[in-house]
């Protein structure tokens, strides 16, 4: 599995034994000098998703993400406060888990766009993974998924695991041999965006921000491509990566029912990109639920129907593609899915409690991207994006039956009108998923959806996990798993 699982009394603190157990996985060792502090630091060997392991004298790190360049930065503080600063800076998206022999402490970046996951076993002590059903092997019981029913932001599918919230810092202590969850440390406010008050304004502070990450996401790359729609989200993201990249590939997917070839298309002559058009099959779709259910660990229909045209690209690109930009994220950030209501403070609290649900159900998570070799950025659902258009106000996303206002305006000036001014489609809807899950599934109904495909993730993440969890029990569990 990409990523790690940590578990507690296989490991001893201390380079040696880490040097020793990483060595032939992790890549080169850097040593870092602070104070009177000594770290092994163990990176990825480039940019782009891994692993990264940091040991101090009092305890040692735990991180995976999406590294940015230059990969010879290490941190210079190796606190657990430091540490964490540094993967701030360091990834573009990252979680990670500081240990210490009594104290364990949880970090995720403020979208979980690397989500982090904990239980606790039968006797007692804390285990942690990049993904959830990691953690089945370790756990009492295997028999059941949770209820269906609104999902807080610790839970996740499974009875016993929890994810870190996104943007806190998690500590798990252990007292008199029990443990427990002691503190949740918040995230700290970033200052307030000014000069977003006009549309103007606002548009020029977005587009500026938008292609200052692109920027940073396409340094290193001599070609890179990005999933084209034709809509204003994708197209954005193709025009800021063109000059940064000698040759830039666009893909398009869509299905016998539905797609936006023509759209993707005028897009693609007018960047002058390398693009391709990927049909998905019915066949297709058969062979990619399982493993879609399986990496992103949901039965939602509506969140598999988003994620299963990136899967398969994924897949179908796998050893051809290095690094994937998206558009996704933009929806959520500036209303492209909303309706207009009488009051804008509901608008909001609707967009606000959207953006907080998709850090709960692994929705722009890597996984499955990872497990093909593919790094995928989504330069939208990104920190300093959302920073950005929080500080927003409604009536510049919303106004006038226009979705995406703001982001419209910002693009007119990179994108012809007919694009940058395009009426907003879902990306199941543009690819035609509706249709093609309808079909696969034998039912439009949504809830006979969810009932069919709940019954396959419990035979993909519990059934065929048993036997695995009963080879796992009888053996010493390791403390570091990597990828």
């Amino acid at each position: 599995m990409p990523g790690f699982v940590l578990s507690r009394g296989a490991l001893k603190l201390g380079p040696e034994p880490v040097r020793k157990t990483l060595s032939d996985r992790d890549g080169a060792f850097f040593a870092v000098q602070a104070g009177d502090l000594e770290a092994v630091t163990s990176a990825p060997r480039s940019h782009g998703m891994g692993s990264v392991t940091i040991v101090t004298r009092s305890g040692y790190f735990f991180g995976y993400g999406d590294r940015k360049r230059p990969v010879s930065d290490q941190p210079t503080d190796v606190t657990p406060e430091g540490i964490f600063d540094w993967c701030e800076r360091s990834f573009f998206r990252v979680c990670g888990a500081y240990s210490e022999p009594n104290r364990i402490i949880l970090t995720t970046d403020a979208l979980a766009g690397c989500p982090l996951f904990y239980a606790f076993r039968r006797d007692g002590s804390p285990v942690v993974s990049t993904e959830a059903k990691a953690l089945l092997p370790y756990l009492s019981a295997l028999n059941r998924l949770r209820r269906d029913r609104r999902l807080r932001a610790e839970d996740t599918i499974f009875d016993q695991i929890r994810r870190v919230p996104a943007g806190v810092a998690l500590t798990l202590e252990r007292h008199r041999d029990r443990w427990r969850e002691t503190s949740t440390t918040a995230p700290t406010k970033p200052a307030p965006v000014r000069g977003v008050a006009s549309l103007r304004g606002a548009a020029q502070i977005v587009w500026s921000k938008l292609a200052t990450i692109v920027r940073e996401m396409s340094v290193g790359h001599d070609e890179m491509a990005v999933s084209l729609s034709g809509g204003v989200d994708s197209s954005s993201v193709a025009a800021l990566a063109r000059p940064h990249v000698t040759r830039l590939m666009t893909f398009t997917v869509g299905t016998r029912f539905a797609d936006e070839f023509q759209q993707a298309r005028e897009v693609a002559a007018f960047l002058r990109t390398d693009h391709h058009e990927l049909t998905f099959s019915r066949d297709d779709l058969e062979n990619l639920l399982p493993d879609l259910i399986r990496c992103y660990e949901t039965y939602d229909p509506l969140l598999l129907k988003i994620h299963a045209p990136l899967a398969f690209l994924c897949k179908t690109t796998a050893g051809y593609v290095a690094t994937l930009l998206t558009g996704y994220g933009a929806d959520l950030l500036f209303a492209g899915a909303m309706r207009a209501l009488r009051s804008t403070t509901r608008m909001e609290k609707i967009l606000t409690r959207r953006m907080f649900a998709a850090t709960c159900f692994n929705e722009l998570g890597p996984s499955f991207a990872d497990r093909h070799g593919i790094t995928v950025r989504h330069p939208f659902w990104s920190a300093e994006m959302l920073r950005v258009a929080t500080e927003i106000p409604m009536r510049l996303k919303l106004s006038g039956g226009v979705n995406k206002l703001v982001l419209r305006a910002a693009a007119g000036g990179a994108l012809p009108p007919c694009v940058a001014w395009r009426r907003k489609v879902g990306i199941h809807n543009g690819s035609g998923m509706d249709s093609l899950f309808a079909h696969l599934l034998g039912t439009w109904d949504e809830g006979q959806q969810k009932a069919i495909l709940r019954q396959m993730a419990e035979r993909v993440l519990l059934h065929q996990l048993g036997e695995t969890a009963r080879q796992r029990r009888s053996h010493a569990s390791p403390a570091y798993l990597a990828a």
